[in-house]
């Protein structure tokens, strides 16, 4: 909120994107593998932290719930919020659906990085047994609402689909 307030203010035109993680915090594979790998002290320590923060799908839909009510459509229209699916291998199946959900329902845009590196890519070719443009393509996620950031490891076949949908 006051983040926004601020835009406001100062009447800057935002998009304000309401970033999305809710797996593999840490590392790209799961928080479980990684906190077992991890000396005693040091897991216990990063285990509470990683307690503290709320990545359930509920809890994120209704964090997003309340901040598009106070900011989906100012009276001014200098200012939105929209949903950032933070990436592939942060976001699980049931997260990415529900945000393509709340986008359709809110009329709002998504922002999602996507195949930064190629360790990114070669996560999400394991991940998704193939392409991550096509899993979100799966997903009913590509289309004018989406804008992918960066996405420089993208295949032909990937930019290809990409344009086809209006991404």
């Amino acid at each position: 909120d006051a983040i926004m307030r601020a835009y406001a203010e100062i009447g800057m035109r935002a998009s304000f994107s309401f970033m999305w993680r809710d797996r593999n915090r840490i590392v790209y594979g799961a928080d479980e593998t990684f906190l077992a790998s991890l000396p005693s002290p040091l897991r216990e320590q990063l285990a509470a932290i990683l307690a503290t923060a709320q990545t359930l799908v509920e809890t994120l839909t209704e964090h997003f719930e309340a901040l598009a009510e106070r900011w989906g459509q100012p009276a001014d229209g200098m200012s939105r919020v929209q949903l950032a699916p933070s990436n592939l291998q942060w976001c699980t199946r049931e997260s990415l659906i529900a945000q393509r959900d709340l986008a359709q329902r809110h009329d709002v845009g998504l922002h999602m990085h996507l195949l930064e590196t190629p360790y990114q890519r070669r996560f999400a070719e394991m991940d998704t047994d193939g392409s991550a443009v096509r899993h979100l393509a799966d997903l009913g996620l590509l289309g004018p609402r989406m804008t992918i950031g960066h996405g420089i490891w993208c295949s032909d076949a990937d930019i290809a689909l990409l344009a086809e949908s209006g991404t």
